[in-house]
Parts: C-alpha cells; structure tokens; sequence
C-alpha cells in the first residue's frame, strides 16, 4: 500500500471536523515547501549588485576592506 493510500484510508476514518483539521494543515506544509523552493529575487536596487562581478575593473580596489562605503554611499 502506498503512502497516499494509506493516509487516505485513515484520513476517511476520521470525522470531518479531523479531516479539515489534516486538509489545514497540509496546505500549510504545501505553503511551507512552496516558499523554501521559490527563489526570490534580488531587487533592481541592490546596492551590492552595483559592484558586479570585476570590482577591479570598476575601479574598486579594497571591495573587501571597505564594502561598507561602496553600499552605503552613494556617488550622487
């Protein structure tokens, strides 16, 4: 017997006020999972984005001793 039916076969033994109690629950771990597997993006305005991938190229020298100053201030 599979998973399914065999959750299903326990799940129709239950009184229905139990099986929404099992239907609420289950569509919060189907959210749950939902979540943890979409990937979200980074929005346009990420200021660490600004560096790319050469941050030598972009004239940024101490990316790493300095990272603060290059996302924080703005060169506007």
């Amino acid at each position: 017997m599979s998973i399914v039916q065999s959750v299903l076969e326990k799940l129709e033994a239950l009184p229905l006020e139990k099986q929404q109690e099992i239907l609420d629950f289950t569509e919060f771990l189907y959210k749950k999972f939902q979540e943890k597997n979409t990937t979200k993006s980074l929005p346009e305005s990420d200021p660490i984005l600004g560096l790319g991938s050469q941050p030598i190229k972009l004239g940024v020298t101490d990316a790493a001793e300095n990272h603060d100053l290059y996302i924080y201030t703005s060169d506007s």
